[in-house]
C-alpha cells in the first residue's frame, strides 16, 4: 500500500502531540471545538492549515467507521425498543393472497 505524504503543518502537529499534554489530552469535543476557534481567533495564520487538516480529516472517514457507529447504537437498543415498532399497524396475513410474484400460500 503506498504511503501517503503529510503536509508540513501535518508533520509539525505530530512532532507538537507526541509531548504530554494533560489538559488537552482530557478535553471533551465540544471543548476542543471552542479551543480551536479562540486560538484560531488569536491567531487567524492557521486558517488556512486548520482549513487543510479538517479537509484531510473529514476524508479519512471510512464507511467502515460509520457501519460500526450505526451498529453500536442499534446494540444499544433494547429488545422493547426493537419489538414496540416492528411490525405497528400490521396484521398477519394467512391463506391465500396476491404478490408482486403470483399468488402465495401462508
Amino acid at each position: 500500500m503506498a504511503k501517503t505524504r503529510k503536509s508540513a503543518g501535518q508533520a509539525k502537529a505530530s512532532r507538537v502531540l507526541k509531548k504530554k499534554t494533560p489538559l488537552l489530552d482530557r478535553i471533551q469535543p465540544d471543548e476542543a471545538s471552542v479551543v480551536l476557534r479562540r486560538l484560531l481567533a488569536c491567531h487567524p495564520e492557521f486558517l488556512l492549515e486548520a482549513e487543510e487538516i479538517s479537509r484531510s480529516t473529514l476524508s479519512e472517514t471510512s464507511f467502515d467507521s460509520i457501519a460500526s457507529d450505526v451498529e453500536d447504537s442499534i446494540r444499544q437498543l433494547g429488545l422493547d425498543d426493537l419489538n414496540s415498532s416492528a411490525g405497528s399497524g400490521r396484521r398477519p396475513i394467512r391463506g391465500r393472497h396476491e404478490t408482486p410474484f403470483g399468488p402465495r400460500t401462508g
